[in-house]
């Protein structure tokens, strides 16, 4: 199975300590050298970048920002670059309007979600993938003249933005703890019936940034000792001991990787309500975040193989 490039080292960082990245013995490690860049004029809106130091960087004051260089170009090799350029109260409607736009979905950068966007520059034609990350009253635009290449990715995989300036809205109590819904199975139902379409509801304070709520809610869906399930008529197909390991979100895809527990015992039947109560509950952050979950991918210990087969 094919396995999804991520953007997030929080899933290949397990990888490589458990060892899934094996190297030959008869060819040396070549330990590729960096450079940090940190953008020290954009006070508040200040980020750092760790590159490779055969780029060449060159920065520039656009004037959208004062005196600041509000603009960093990476050229990676005579035919790609990579910029930042850092907006203040610019609409992301307005910079969308810069391109010329094959497809268009959410991904998350530096715990931050974004809106990453495939297609081709207006003014010249050229190709582009673009991350548009809004930050408070600022705006981030990550962009490439060569989409889906393997230096974008390492790019966004090293750039940290320093604030989260996106304030929290102070709202009345039963809007600050919106309602969540983890899917269980019923007591009784036809064992036949091997998908979920039973929640129950529960309250917790929603973090500061909405990504958090993926690993939020699957942390609660895998404690059903505090949810008095037997109380409702609910129960859990997922092995006791299952534990989250890590977490993705890429392209509008959840991917959560787990111990491997949930892959214990159980046949067929067991194992799609595993699956159904998994994937049911990330899908319905959907109805009270601004996440835009359309897949998850489910991981045991780092990989996709072979999950949840009975």
């Amino acid at each position: 199975m094919k396995k999804s490039q991520l953007y997030l080292l929080m899933l290949l960082l397990p990888l490589a300590i458990s060892g899934c990245f094996g190297f030959s013995k008869d060819k040396p490690i070549l330990d590729p050298k960096y450079t940090v860049y940190k953008n020290k004029t954009l006070g508040e809106a200040a980020y750092q970048v760790r590159y490779l130091d055969k780029w060449e960087l060159t920065e520039e004051a656009t004037a959208d920002l004062g005196t600041s260089t509000d603009l960093a170009i990476f050229k990676v090799n005579r035919d790609q670059k990579i910029t930042v350029k850092v907006y203040q109260e610019a609409e992301e409607s307005v910079i969308l309007e810069l391109f010329n736009i094959e497809s268009q979905s959410q991904t998350e950068v530096n715990r931050l979600l974004g809106e990453r966007v495939i297609g081709t520059a207006k003014d010249n034609n050229e190709p582009v993938e673009a991350i548009l990350i809004k930050n408070g009253e600022y705006l981030y635009v990550l962009k490439t003249n060569q989409p889906h290449s393997a230096e974008f990715i390492d790019f966004l995989n090293n750039i940290t933005i320093f604030n989260n300036l996106n304030t929290v809205e102070v709202l009345p109590d039963e809007i600050k703890r919106p309602i969540y819904k983890l899917y269980f199975g019923r007591t009784g139902i036809s064992p036949d019936n091997c998908g979920v379409s039973y929640y129950r509801e529960v309250y917790f304070n929603k973090p500061d940034d909405e990504i958090e709520l993926i690993p939020k809610i699957i942390q609660t869906l895998l404690s059903p000792d505090q949810l008095r399930l037997e109380d409702l008529g609910l129960f859990t197909a997922i092995p006791e001991g299952t534990r989250l390991l890590s977490f993705g979100y890429d392209n509008n895809k959840a991917i959560v990787n787990f111990s491997a527990h949930l892959n214990l015992g159980g046949g067929s039947c067991s194992m799609a309500m595993r699956r159904s109560q998994i994937e049911r509950t990330l899908m319905s952050l959907n109805e009270i975040s601004n996440l835009q979950i359309k897949e998850v991918e489910i991981w045991v210990d780092g990989s996709a193989d072979e999950v949840l087969q009975p």
